[in-house]
């Protein structure tokens, strides 16, 4: 007798063909919607064993977002579209090395002067940087730091901005005014304009081919 069995399913076997195009709309549908990132759900499938509190479980289809930490379950499309949009925006976040918190969750951070103001933010999450902010368009502006922060580094020098702390001892300049610290073994010697980088560091750079010359 003719039959069909389901190769990606275990024991599903079907004696009619309308059986089986229906089921394979079924397999065409999950893969559609893991694609974004969400496992579907038909009224006769049990989701209890992944989503046991689940309120829509072999009621109707719906769609749970499988996003690590992430809870939201829909029964629109639309919705699923919507969520997923909001999941790939956060992605490329991530990438640029920040993570945003809708006002609906909680960053956690005790230090995060954003922290319980029901409020979306976004956090730099460079090691180092506790640096906060609610406009997106700051995010650009503060990536241009972290890249010129690198630089400077490279070069032998390190700026700290007059809202945090300076880590070398004595400074008085900590949370006065933007100021740049030489970062090169024996110097203290502090910049207050980046138009003076140059010349410290040809002073450094003559000095060493100076005890190169000695040797």
């Amino acid at each position: 007798r003719e039959h069909f069995h389901c190769l990606e399913c275990t024991n599903k076997v079907f004696s009619k063909k309308e059986e089986m195009i229906r089921h394979f709309k079924w397999h065409k549908k999950r893969d559609e919607s893991l694609q974004h990132g969400f496992m579907r759900y038909s009224p006769t499938d049990d989701c209890s064993d992944r989503f046991a509190a689940c309120s829509h479980n072999r009621k109707q289809t719906h769609y749970h977002c499988l996003k690590e930490s992430c809870d939201k379950v829909y029964i629109s499309t639309s919705d699923v579209q919507m969520h997923a949009n909001y999941h790939r925006k956060d992605s490329a976040i991530m990438q640029e090395g920040f993570q945003r918190f809708r006002a609906s969750e909680d960053c956690g951070q005790a230090d995060c002067s954003y922290s319980g103001q029901r409020t979306t933010h976004f956090h730099c999450m460079r090691e180092g940087c506790n640096y906060t902010f609610k406009n997106k368009a700051d995010m650009e502006k503060h990536k241009t730091y972290h890249v010129k922060d690198e630089q400077l580094t490279k070069d032998g020098f390190k700026k700290f901005m007059k809202q945090e702390d300076c880590p070398f001892e004595g400074c008085k300049f900590s949370r006065v005014v933007n100021h740049i610290h030489c970062i090169r073994p024996d110097c203290n010697y502090v910049l207050h304009s980046s138009n003076q980088i140059f010349a410290h560091k040809r002073k450094h750079e003559r000095q060493d081919h100076d005890q190169n010359y000695r040797r």
